[in-house]
């Protein structure tokens, strides 16, 4: 693909072949090749790891990291995904009927933590614009970690992440509803709450033991109505070590 010339790269896709964005938006073959025929979307990197392919009959599936960078409409890009391709053999070529992109979380930075502390479960907000969220969730200490779009003009799905905790930001209508509810647990509420107030963040209810004597809670909403409870708790939650038969 850095090369850029639609006419090759068209000739190892399937006339109904379809690529999936991480946040579930389809471009279909016809499409991809104007954008990259007139010159509105460039790649001036595309490196490829850790690829395993696996065929089935006439059917192979090539599953790989892809790290791709280049240009749309003149702004810059940078992605690093896991890339799924679909391949069928077709009056025998092999031509890719599917292509499925998946953002790529760098797991050495979670390991780097320690392994206790890779958040394995990420919740999803619904946001109407990043770029708006982003300054939002900026005050509150997250910083991107990655962004996913195909295009500029499609919506957007990114990672911010402060210290251990994330959070998935997308603008996909179909992955979830406005007015979420998310929980962090902090070491020391009444510090985010200063740290907030001083970053200009409007705190919908300031700390206060309202769960409980032990439980000290603080909420914060975001520009689109999502709730970010954050939590100290006064003693730490007892390990779970077993379950008693």
């Amino acid at each position: 693909m850095v090369q850029n010339d639609a006419r090759s790269a068209g000739s190892f896709l399937s006339g109904d072949w379809v690529i999936v964005a991480s946040g579930g938006s389809l471009t279909g073959k016809e499409r991809f090749l104007e954008l990259v025929a007139s010159g509105e979307l460039t790649y001036s990197v595309m490196e490829t790891r850790n690829l395993e392919v696996r065929v089935h009959g006439e059917t192979a599936v090539a599953v790989a990291c892809r790290t791709s960078a280049g240009q749309y409409r003149g702004q810059p890009f940078l992605l690093e995904e896991r890339c799924t391709c679909v391949f069928v053999k077709q009056a025998g070529r092999w031509l890719c009927v599917l292509t499925h992109l998946s953002p790529l979380v760098d797991e050495r930075a979670g390991a780097a933590r320690g392994s206790g502390a890779l958040q394995r479960v990420v919740p999803a907000l619904r946001v109407r614009s990043y770029d708006k969220s982003s300054a939002f969730y900026a005050k509150l200490g997250f910083q991107e970690e990655w962004r996913h779009q195909f295009a500029p003009h499609l919506p957007v799905f990114a990672s911010v992440a402060r210290a251990d905790m994330r959070l998935f930001l997308t603008e996909h209508a179909g992955d979830c509803q406005f007015g979420g509810l998310v929980h962090f647990y902090v070491d020391d509420v009444d510090r985010c709450y200063e740290e907030f107030r001083a970053a200009g963040v409007v705190i919908q209810e300031p700390p206060a033991n309202s769960l409980g004597p032990d439980i000290r809670d603080m909420l914060v909403e975001d520009p689109d109505g999502n709730r970010l409870s954050f939590i100290t708790l006064a003693k730490k939650l007892p390990a779970l070590t077993g379950v008693p038969a």
